[in-house]
């Protein structure tokens, strides 16, 4: 059952997390990690509270490289458990679970120029009913949606990020990830692109520096399959449980226990008298939500 929490964390990660830092090769260590936190500190995400889950040949890539360096307590540790520890602001874990990552050749255009969000809290219906707005993703127009996928990486030509809170432009591109695929031209994404000037609301919650311009390339990041390594701000990841309604039935006992991380996990047992069977079941109820997909995504090497 953790493992099942385990993989819905890095499956999100995969689809909503929009800072992707593709490198060239297999991952060697601290540099491509130092990547990821170059990143995360250009555009004003600064949380110390950061982890990152590496694939287990991207993890023993980068202590063997640690492993190399002598006089060093931590490369010790590295020649003799291939522990890697702490790495540029990570605290960093090696498991089986990181999701794969698939290449992605297509090579479509942003189709209408003008193409960004405006944040709002609400929304109303023509009929008058109000509804919340969720400002994390954006429905973009493209020239043609075949063959792309959920988790698909890319950045748009002349799309550059700026910082969130300062506002500076990184000069680097803005990296967005798709989150489904709408219909043969429009694709969802994430983040939603806002660009400063027309309102308070875009002023405050600019990511980019200019809208993408009709005819715009897409590049996408994931262009040779591997491993995706995920990255994370701790609390930009959220898992949450319910309470499952279980009737007592006759001949089944139930005892219901919370985890720490307030999960609760429903344990029934029943018994065959005929037989002499005994079963049991162990139930959870719960989902993750990814609450700033610009606070989470993939580090993946051997991209080209």
């Amino acid at each position: 059952l953790s493992a099942r929490i385990n993989r819905a964390i890095a499956d999100n990660v995969k689809i909503w997390g929009s800072q992707t830092v593709p490198v060239v090769g297999a991952l060697t260590g601290y540099d491509d990690v130092a990547l990821v936190e170059a990143q995360y500190m250009e555009q004003d995400i600064m949380s110390s509270n950061r982890t990152l889950i590496l694939a287990p040949r991207s993890y023993n890539g980068m202590a063997g490289n640690l492993a190399q360096r002598t006089l060093m307590p931590r490369s010790d540790k590295a020649l003799s458990t291939t522990d890697l520890g702490p790495i540029a602001g990570f605290t960093s874990f090696k498991t089986s679970y990181t999701p794969a990552v698939t290449a992605q050749a297509a090579a479509p255009t942003v189709n209408g120029a003008g193409q960004t969000h405006v944040p709002a809290s609400t929304t109303t219906a023509a009929t008058g009913e109000t509804q919340n707005v969720d400002n994390r993703t954006f429905d973009l127009t493209i020239s043609s949606s075949a063959g792309l996928a959920a988790g698909d990486k890319f950045t748009i030509a002349n799309v550059n990020a700026i910082s969130l809170i300062n506002k500076k432009n990184t000069s680097q591109l803005k990296t967005f990830s798709v989150v489904s695929v709408v219909d043969g031209t429009t694709i969802r994404i994430s983040p939603a692109p806002v660009v400063a000037g027309a309102s308070d609301a875009e002023d405050d919650y600019a990511n980019i520096d200019a809208a993408p311009a009709n005819g715009a390339a897409l590049v996408f990041l994931n262009n040779t399959a591997t491993d995706g390594n995920i990255h994370f701000v701790n609390d930009s990841i959220e898992i949450f449980g319910g309470n499952l309604a279980w009737d007592d039935m006759a001949g089944v006992a139930t005892m219901r226990q919370t985890t720490d991380t307030g999960i609760e996990i429903i344990f029934a047992k029943e018994g065959d008298l005929a037989t002499g069977v005994a079963s049991y079941r162990l139930t959870m109820f719960f989902g993750t939500t990814n609450l700033q997909p610009e606070m989470n995504g993939l580090l993946i090497g051997g991209q080209v």
